[in-house]
């Protein structure tokens, strides 16, 4: 039988990059490429040495350990090697992510490949038995969806590409694969909790399998759309907005530990700490389970990174001046610990066991391993001195950069938006020339630039922004680049949006590459003859679809009711053309359409669902469609009962609010949505009550937005015209 080691659970942190490599152990374990660094950071000439004969590149997702060796990783080869053995990989195969190791085992994922080039999204789940002579080498399953490693369970679950409904497991003890569960929709996407797998399907609920009764349940706690950090005896949970609670094994409840919080990081058992972003400034606190307390253990520099790496005895975080400091767990004792060395341009911390892993996330360096310090070891007090005198400097010298700067977003005006604008210009990002007025071209163009380095996409200059722009010179904007299934941000909103105003896609403008997207934009490439399998969307495919010549689409997608979309407005116009409906066309697919519908269907033979599935859509557009019989035919709408009503504006007037409301939001507005849309804004803003929210622009709407036009300074007539609007919408109170 063979050896079986687990993957040893590691104490991880939130944070985004800190997560994913929290256990990493490169040589630091391995005597002879030991590398011994002083508190400054920096390596003698042996170490250095050592580190140069490395062939390693580590990086998240790209190692594997066990207990206390490290067993196989990734090279920058992208093959895998061994660390007995490092003259050659062990097999000469690309490799995407480890996913388990022992010292006779290795399971990972590799590319799936079809003569020779990489096929789509696929990939191959591949276990390789370490032999004394030879390895062997066999192939586990075909997958779209990532698998995941439960160390509780000591199992891979994973879900077949050619039966997405399948939950299966496979052992490496054993070397044997199971069919664990069938699910009533296909999965598109697996992770891990302390009770054990969570499956979310294609509709979007998320199902948790237990792997002891070998049951599917609903999960008796709600952590979709949160981060969960599994620990030993607990999940923690943090909402986008920042709230952080625990739920124990097995328990129904999450109890609620924080709000505001950037990174949480699972300590003991009884201990969790977290930083928590307040009033004052980033403090490091802990909660004490058992006493259901919380309490601020430091507080930290205001230029902190959201990263925290957390061992037996020490805590560390680190600031954007590459300064890291320690707070001592067992009397709380804060101070500066290093400075990460000046080669490492985008610094990533993590501990492991005592020793702090330093990693370079910058581009250049590929999020590469770097070098390991000693946790134990204290600085002197002249060092101490030293790194307190850097960081004042540091902060010091960043703020007087960034004194000659001010924040510029929608509705700013003057020289600054000017120069930023002329930037924005001559490298392309933006078509017109610079007229000083921060508007909702100006905000795209910050946000592509944003896209571009790296950063969150805010549509707001904000004044470090501008300090890099005014010392690095902006690169011509690319047009068109690559995107892929986990891109995100604006580049893929507006190809969303360009995908709703052809008529190929129906649902939301997300900002993600999500299953409704590649559904859309394979209508696109066949109805254009384009090659697309759901991985990499190419620029030539993207420049084709913003194409003004580009045709909408001509098939017909199925609707229901409550979409949103040009479809829906096509559906609505083709159900009055015929006499089934009558009125004004609608945007939406309302009530109004499914009764339309539903008298189409009955009087054609068609199952009365009131939906709009392809065999209605099919007969509803086909040439010899009947029309209405004037017996069945609607009634008009009594012009004395139509919304308008009450109206305090004319109708040339709404019409500018929904069209400016429909580019800004990338939904199509109907002229009550539009007013609704506004009405609320100016409820959030104290302009106005909730209960006057009528979805008609009467004298009371036109009374709030003239008291908003007052109190800032805008021409008080009461009617919202662009420049208000972008005012309105773009106020302090609605971030």
């Amino acid at each position: 039988m063979k050896k079986h080691v687990t993957l040893k659970r590691m104490i991880i942190a939130l944070s985004a990059v800190a997560a994913t490599v929290v256990g990493c152990i490169f040589l630091i374990m391995y005597s002879q490429r030991e590398i011994d660094e002083s508190p400054d950071g920096t390596p003698d000439s042996a170490a250095e040495s050592g580190a140069a004969k490395t062939p390693a590149l580590i990086t998240p997702k790209s190692f594997c350990s066990c207990g206390e060796l490290m067993f196989a990783y990734i090279g920058k080869d992208g093959y895998l090697y061994n660390l007995d053995d490092e003259s050659k990989p062990l097999i000469e195969q690309p490799a995407d992510e480890l996913l388990y190791a022992s010292d006779d085992t290795v399971i990972y994922t590799a590319p799936a490949e079809t003569d020779g080039a990489r096929n789509g999204r696929e990939s191959v789940i591949q276990e390789l038995q370490i032999g004394e002579k030879e390895n062997t080498l066999n192939t586990i399953a075909t997958v779209t969806i990532d698998p995941c490693w439960s160390s509780n369970d000591e199992v891979v679950y994973f879900i077949k590409d050619d039966n997405k409904k399948q939950l299966c497991t496979f052992e490496p003890l054993t070397s044997t694969t199971e069919n664990a569960a069938e699910f009533e929709e296909e999965i598109t996407g697996l992770r891990i909790s302390s009770d054990g797998l969570l499956a979310t399907t294609v509709s979007g609920k998320e199902l948790l399998y237990i792997p002891l009764s070998k049951q599917l349940t609903n999960p008796n706690y709600d952590c979709q759309g949160s981060r969960l950090i599994v620990c030993e005896q607990y999940d923690l949970i943090l909402t986008p907005e920042g709230e952080l609670s625990y739920r124990w094994m097995g328990s129904n409840e999450a109890t609620k530990v924080a709000e505001h919080v950037v990174v949480p990081c699972g300590y003991q058992d009884n201990e969790i700490l977290y930083i928590q972003k307040n009033e004052d400034g980033m403090s490091l606190c802990a909660y004490f389970v058992s006493e259901e307390q919380n309490k601020e253990l430091a507080k930290l520099p205001e230029n902190i990174l959201p990263q925290l790496t957390v061992s037996a005895d020490y805590a560390f975080v680190i600031d954007d001046g590459n300064i890291v400091y320690r707070l001592l767990l067992d009397n709380n004792q804060f101070s500066p610990f290093c400075q990460i060395k000046d080669g490492v341009k985008n610094p990533m911390i993590s501990m492991f066991d005592y020793r702090l892993m330093v990693y370079d996330l910058s581009k250049e360096a590929g999020s590469s391993y770097c070098y390991s310090l000693d946790a134990t070891k204290s600085p002197s007090k002249e060092e101490a001195s030293q790194l307190e005198k850097k960081h004042t400097e540091f902060v010091d010298s960043k703020s007087g950069e960034l004194s000659g700067f001010s924040t510029l977003e929608m509705a700013s005006v003057g020289e600054e938006v000017s120069d930023l604008q002329q930037k924005l210009f001559e490298a392309g990002y933006l078509s017109s020339v610079p007229s000083g007025i921060f508007d909702v071209d100006t905000a795209a163009a910050v946000q592509y630039v944003q896209s571009d380095l790296g950063l969150d996409e805010s549509g707001i200059a904000t004044p470090e922004l501008q300090l890099t722009l005014s010392k690095e010179k902006l690169e011509k904007r690319a047009g068109y680049r690559a995107l892929s299934s986990t891109s995100k941000g604006i580049r893929v909103r507006d190809m969303q949006a360009r995908l709703r105003t052809l008529g190929y896609m129906k649902d939301a403008v997300t900002g993600k590459v999500d299953k409704p997207t590649e559904t859309a934009l394979a209508l696109f490439s066949k109805a254009n003859s384009l090659d697309y399998d759901g991985g990499v969307i190419k620029a030539d495919l993207q420049k084709l679809l913003f194409d003004k010549s580009t045709a909408e689409y001509s098939g017909l997608i199925e609707l229901n009711k409550g979409d949103c979309c040009p479809a829906a407005t096509k559906l609505n116009e083709r159900l009055k053309k015929l006499g089934y409906l009558a009125g004004s066309v609608n945007p939406c697919f309302d009530t109004k359409t499914e009764t339309a519908l539903k008298l189409y269907q009955q009087l054609n033979n068609l199952n009365t669902s009131g939906a709009g599935d392809s065999k209605t859509l099919s007969s509803l557009f086909n040439s010899k469609a009947a029309s209405c019989p004037k017996e069945y035919a609607p009634a008009a709408p009594n012009d004395s009962s139509s919304a308008n009503k009450g109206q305090a504006i004319s109708d040339r007037q709404l019409k500018i609010i929904r069209k400016w409301l429909t580019k800004q939001f990338a939904v199509n507005h109907t002229d009550r949505q539009a007013v609704k849309r506004l009405q609320r804004q100016l409820v959030k803003l104290g302009f106005m009550k909730a209960e006057n929210v009528t979805m008609i622009y009467d004298q009371t709407t036109k009374d709030a937005v003239t008291k908003y036009q007052k109190a800032h300074g805008i021409t008080a007539d009461g009617f919202a015209s662009k420049s208000t609007l972008t005012e309105i919408f773009s106020a302090v109170k609605t971030q």
